[in-house]
């Protein structure tokens, strides 16, 4: 089978169109790349998260940054599976993150579960 090799701008596209919000950090753990999930749950538009330390992203945050840090300089993976945070517009939000590091660099992915966590939630209360 012969295939074709895959024009670059289909990554870049297959990556702005993932449901979860993904960026991409460097070892001082600034901001290289987003996808538009990300833009929409940090609420900002890429020219502002892109070079922009992660933790500027957030006017609080309940998870341990240096976990992220770790997944960068010992190349292993983090994941916390709820985490509370609030962005820079105030709004709550519960999250959860995965850090996958990427030879210089590490995959951030946040995935926003609120209403998962209320629907358990209301479907444990209504079971008792």
């Amino acid at each position: 089978m012969n295939q074709q090799p895959i024009d670059l701008s289909l990554h870049f596209e297959v990556f702005d169109n993932l449901a979860t919000a993904v960026v991409l950090i460097n070892r001082e753990l600034e901001i290289i790349l987003a996808n538009q999930s990300a833009c929409s749950l940090f609420g900002c538009n890429q020219s502002r998260m892109i070079c922009s330390a992660l933790r500027q992203l957030f006017q609080f945050y309940d998870f341990d940054i240096e976990h992220i840090e770790q997944s960068l300089t010992q190349s292993r993976s983090f994941s916390q599976a709820e985490s509370q945070v609030i962005f820079h517009d105030s709004r709550p939000a519960l999250v959860e993150i995965s850090a996958t590091p990427m030879q210089q660099y590490a995959i951030v992915e946040f995935k926003q579960i609120d209403q998962q966590k209320r629907i358990t939630q209301e479907n444990q209360l209504h079971t008792q």
